[in-house]
């Protein structure tokens, strides 16, 4: 995995990248050391002359605030990955499974060229690499008293931000708590979660959009658009939300 300590977070993680090149290894040699070992571990990366090699590039900065805003805080300074991986184990089994299918879909298709869908992945497998993979970092979470108002601030922004690719950390780090207590303060004052009110904003955008039709708006753009991917359930939600299905909307908007 190479990890640039320094750069800007890039979105989204996803782009097509150049083709990996034989002259590069010595870089990678030197990043991957950098967030796999501790400072004064020697690391040497050793594979036969035809092994093919997979190199995903995750920003450390992005890295860093994932972990930060899931578990509130880096309490060990900078993150490290023990570079001892067994990859029998049934959690990186999944997360080869996960990988494998994210990576065709970046090379091979268009999903994630719709950045709201691009983000929530990217979210995805960095939490799932923090979650799989042993690190430095402690895992328990904030438990502090936390207000409710930070659940208000926290509605307003989704409102008023859900045409962005938004993802639990960026809402957390936005009303200034963790994701843990974010999830844990929906639950317990508005029995949902910050996702699932996210849902509802873009399902309320997408029904606007279907009321307000130009000449050459479809069900189906106007869901993508909004970061519904799963036509079929997307139907449902918003049949359950609204009581009539989308394309039922469309129609008798004129579109």
């Amino acid at each position: 995995m190479q990890a640039a300590p320094n750069s800007q977070m890039h979105r989204h993680l996803f782009s097509r990248f150049p083709k990996f090149t034989s002259h590069d290894a010595e870089e990678v040699r030197h990043q991957v050391s950098r967030i796999f070992c501790d400072h004064d571990l020697k690391f040497r990366m050793r594979h036969e002359r035809n092994a093919e090699k997979l190199f995903i590039r995750v920003e450390r900065s992005a890295f860093e605030q994932q972990c930060a805003q899931y578990y509130g805080h880096l309490a060990h300074g900078a993150l490290h990955f023990n570079p001892a991986i067994h990859l029998q184990h049934p959690f990186l089994q999944s997360l080869k499974r996960l990988l494998d299918w994210q990576l065709y879909e970046a090379s091979e298709g268009d999903l994630f060229d719709q950045p709201l869908i691009a983000a929530r992945f990217e979210e995805v497998l960095m939490m799932s690499l923090l979650g799989s993979l042993q690190h430095n970092q402690p895992t328990h979470f904030d438990t502090g008293h936390v207000a409710p108002g930070f659940i208000k601030r926290a509605e307003d922004y989704i409102k008023h931000h859900a045409h962005l690719p938004l993802t639990a950390g960026d809402i957390a780090d936005q009303v200034g708590v963790s994701i843990r207590t974010l999830f844990a303060g929906f639950r317990k004052y508005r029995n949902t979660s910050p996702m699932r009110f996210l849902k509802q904003v873009r399902l309320e955008q997408v029904r606007h959009d279907l009321l307000h039709p130009k000449s050459d708006t479809a069900v189906t753009h106007v869901a993508l658009s909004w970061g519904f991917t799963h036509l079929g359930q997307f139907s449902a939600d918003y049949q359950q939300q609204f009581d009539e299905l989308p394309s039922e909307t469309l129609k008798r908007s004129g579109g």
